[in-house]
């Protein structure tokens, strides 16, 4: 965090983990207790983050301010990926300041590798580099179009039952069309739910001797003071991989707008924007061999990170529509359709093979109906 000295110096210094636990204590669980009673006591339907938020900063202390802003900022808008004006209270704000968390994945063992592991398992045939764009279902088989080598090649593939596991941004995008259009219902609620974005900005240093912060530390969080004009700096929440990558790895992580606002940036403005706090709390630190950028919002097939509970909709309504099938031909999947397991691997992992039940008791009816006939 950030302090000025006696002398009205800047100066950066790491803070104890017994008062992170204090400050975690008295700052940010006094503040889901308090957002906890106005959630209950609440006249209106509804209420967002942000107004909960405000109506506690006025009963805090500046110091303690610093320390809520920097968790709101981590949970709010980069773990659910939501401006905190759009978060609806409904949402249950996690933030460990304090205790050990454990990673699951280990060097080589990450999502593609692990997605890799079932298909192979699975042994069927998979297009890969191919995007659909059109699902006909308005005849006895549905009829899925799709596009290869960039767009350059069509080709049309006929299935008794399909799966639709595209992210919700997709969906809200258009970009595949359905004939004949989804139900009414369904679609309203695609237009209605919202995605949010959540970037990384990933650090790669190729030398042992680049690494000047605690190896073992995995989560650093900066306090930074206000410049002159108000503002903070954008990058305030770090993952330390080095440990797992046995290299000096960081990860910066931003969500909600100012997620939105990187992807127009180049990685070297990115990268500049992410060394000022870095420096901030690492003077000796150097710019990273390697740097990667994500943008989510700009990748045409996921257009956003995941879904979150916005303001004025019920969740778990809205996504048990959405994860309803339409006649016995269109399943539906993924993280926005599994309820209160939203935004997780677990709940685009759990659709999906609740999807896969149903297709399977679709295809045995239409067996047992194709055999009558």
């Amino acid at each position: 965090r950030q302090h000025k000295d006696w002398r009205g110096h800047v100066r950066t210094t790491a803070m104890e983990k017994s008062e992170a636990t204090r400050l975690k204590s008295r700052v940010w669980d006094t503040f889901t207790g308090f957002a906890n009673h106005l959630w209950n006591t609440a006249t209106e339907p509804d209420m967002s983050y942000h107004e909960a938020a405000e109506r506690y900063r006025a009963l805090i202390s500046d110091e303690d301010r610093r320390y809520f802003e920097a968790a709101l900022k981590s949970v709010g808008q980069i773990e659910y990926t939501a401006n905190l004006t759009d978060l609806s209270l409904t949402s249950d704000l996690f933030f460990d300041g304090s205790e050990d968390m454990h990673y699951m994945s280990s060097t080589r063992v990450g999502f593609g590798n692990t997605a890799a592991a079932v298909a192979f398992g699975i042994g069927c045939d998979f297009l890969v580099g191919s995007k659909v764009t059109r699902v006909d279902y308005s005849r006895p088989e549905v009829l899925v179009t799709i596009e290869m080598n960039g767009g350059l090649t069509q080709a049309e593939l006929v299935s008794t039952v399909v799966a639709v596991t595209v992210p919700l941004g997709v969906l809200k995008a258009n970009s595949i069309s359905f004939v004949p259009p989804l139900p009414s219902k369904k679609q309203q609620v695609i237009d209605k739910m919202k995605v949010g974005v959540s970037n990384k900005c990933i650090m790669i240093w190729d030398s042992p001797g680049s690494l000047v912060w605690p190896k073992d530390e995995i989560w650093f969080t900066f306090m930074p003071l206000e410049d002159t004009s108000g503002q903070v700096p954008r990058w305030t929440t770090f993952s330390n991989l080095s440990k797992y990558k046995g290299k000096p790895v960081l990860v910066g992580w931003i969500g909600g707008d100012d997620a939105r606002h990187i992807e127009s940036l180049t990685d070297d403005e990115v990268l500049d924007e992410v060394m000022i706090s870095l420096r901030e709390m690492f003077p000796a630190i150097t710019r990273p061999d390697r740097v990667i950028v994500t943008r989510w919002a700009s990748e045409p097939n996921f257009l956003g990170a995941y879904s979150y509970k916005s303001v004025g909709r019920s969740f778990s309504s809205d996504s048990a529509t959405l994860a309803k099938p339409v006649g016995d031909r269109l399943f539906f999947a993924g993280e926005a359709t599994a309820g209160a397991w939203y935004a997780t691997t677990t709940g685009a992992w759990t659709s999906g093979y609740d999807a896969a039940v149903l297709m399977i008791k679709a295809l045995l009816k239409s067996n047992e109906n194709n055999a009558v006939d």
